[in-house]
This record gives structure tokens, C-alpha cells and sequence, in this order.
């Protein structure tokens, strides 16, 4: 008799732990896919894809630097895109990312292939949501610098600093 009593008891903390599952899966918010629709610019050689709800702040012609950014309205999302290129007059291509990082702290430096192309990137986490990025590389006697800003608290920027740089490629 207590073999069943047991076994009972067994069978409704079971059934209880399953409905208990259920209930906490189905009151989950369904993550929103969000569909980016990127448009793609050309500065000088490096071609880049730039989500279209970014839009172009400002252009420096006299430097060849152009700026892109995104801020989302309860600013919880706000990204910045820096694309610039100069004469090749060094070949210290971690000195050039830095460079465009005009925070302090600990760097973490890294090369990446991207598209055949090798990019020194330099990183920094400035607090516990605001990232800089900066990426520079040489191509045809000219120095390249992408950098991209997340400074938000919002997932957005992430997503789109990963899916801008896969998208950058040098025309042949």
C-alpha cells in the first residue's frame, strides 16, 4: 500500500513539473526576427553593406571619411558607422585602429580575414554596454578604417555590427 501511495504521489509531482514546464515555455515572448534590409555604398575601393535605417550624418570629403549612424527611439539602440581611407604611409595597421578609438582601456587586438582581405581590429568594452570596434587594413597604397560604435542597451547594433561586416569586400 505504500508502494502505491508513493507511486501516486510520484505520478503528480511528475504531471505537476511537466504543466509547470509548459506554462513557463508558453509565457516566453516570441523573439521578433527582425528582417534587415542592408544597401550597399562604395568608398574609393572597399565596398561595405549599411542597413537602410541608418542614415548618412556626415561626410568628410576633404578626409574621405563618410559617417553613418542609427538611433532607435527610446534611444536604447544607437550605432555609429565611421568608413574612411588615407595614402598608405605605414604599415602598423594596429596603430591605425587604435587611433580611431578616442577612449582609453584595455584593448583587445586581433587579426580577422574577412573576405580575403586581413583587417587588424582593435576592440574595447568602455562600461557594460558601450563597445567600440575599429578595423583597419591596406589595400592598393591605401590604409582603410572602418569603425563601428554600439552604444546602446538595446541587441540591435550587435546584430547589424555583424552582419555590416561580413558584407565588406575591396573591388577587384
Amino acid at each position: 500500500m505504500k508502494k502505491i501511495i508513493k507511486f501516486i504521489i510520484f505520478i503528480i509531482s511528475l504531471v505537476c513539473l511537466i504543466l509547470l514546464i509548459v506554462y513557463i515555455n508558453k509565457s516566453k515572448p516570441e523573439k521578433d526576427t527582425i528582417k534587415i534590409k542592408m544597401e550597399k555604398h562604395k568608398i574609393e575601393n572597399l565596398i561595405i553593406e549599411i542597413p537602410t535605417d541608418f542614415k548618412l550624418d556626415s561626410t568628410d570629403e576633404e578626409n574621405h571619411i563618410v559617417y553613418y549612424n542609427y538611433n532607435d527611439k527610446e534611444l536604447e539602440n544607437t550605432c555609429i558607422v565611421m568608413i574612411g581611407y588615407k595614402d598608405k604611409y605605414t604599415d602598423d595597421m594596429e596603430k591605425e585602429a587604435k587611433d580611431n578609438i578616442f577612449v582609453t582601456g584595455s584593448y583587445n587586438v586581433e587579426v580577422k580575414n574577412i573576405n580575403n582581405q586581413a583587417w587588424t581590429l582593435v576592440s574595447l568594452k568602455h562600461n557594460v554596454k558601450t563597445l567600440y570596434y575599429s578595423y583597419a587594413t591596406s589595400y592598393k597604397d591605401k590604409i582603410y578604417n572602418v569603425k563601428y560604435e554600439d552604444l546602446g542597451i538595446g541587441d540591435y547594433c550587435d546584430t547589424v555590427y555583424k552582419k555590416i561586416f561580413k558584407t565588406i569586400k575591396f573591388e577587384e
